[in-house]
Formats: structure tokens, C-alpha cells, sequence
């Protein structure tokens, strides 16, 4: 069943498409959720690089990472 299904949409490529153009919604989405991905990411490697230092130089490995990124 998901083969023919995979098939199907390879050889009728018009079936996988659900609209023409560009919506101004989706869009607007897509700008939202590509800005929140970004301003995780930072603290995100931050707290990673910081769980491969001793605690102690927590803090210091986070403002050295900070630091390099801008």
C-alpha cells in the first residue's frame, strides 16, 4: 500500500502539490517558526557546551561561547 502510494505521487507529481503560489498565512508561519528555532539555538549550545566542562566553569564556557557567535 505505501509503495503504490510513494509510486503514484513519483508519477503524478500534480496529486502531491495542495495549492498554487504562496499563501500570505503559511508564509508569515514559516518566518515566526524559523525565528523561534534560532533563538533557541544559542541557549541550546550553550547548555550543551556547558555539560562538557566541569561545573564550575559553567559560566565561563557559556560566556566563551556567547562570546564566539557574535
Amino acid at each position: 500500500m505505501q509503495k503504490s502510494l510513494f509510486l503514484l505521487t513519483l508519477l503524478l507529481p500534480s496529486l502531491s502539490w495542495a495549492e498554487e503560489g504562496l499563501s500570505a498565512g503559511n508564509t508569515a508561519w514559516m518566518l515566526v517558526a524559523t525565528a523561534l528555532v534560532l533563538f533557541m539555538t544559542i541557549p541550546g549550545l550553550a547548555l550543551f557546551y556547558g555539560g562538557m566542562v566541569r561545573a564550575k566553569c559553567v559560566i565561563g564556557a557559556d560566556a566563551m561561547f556567547c562570546h564566539h557567535q557574535f
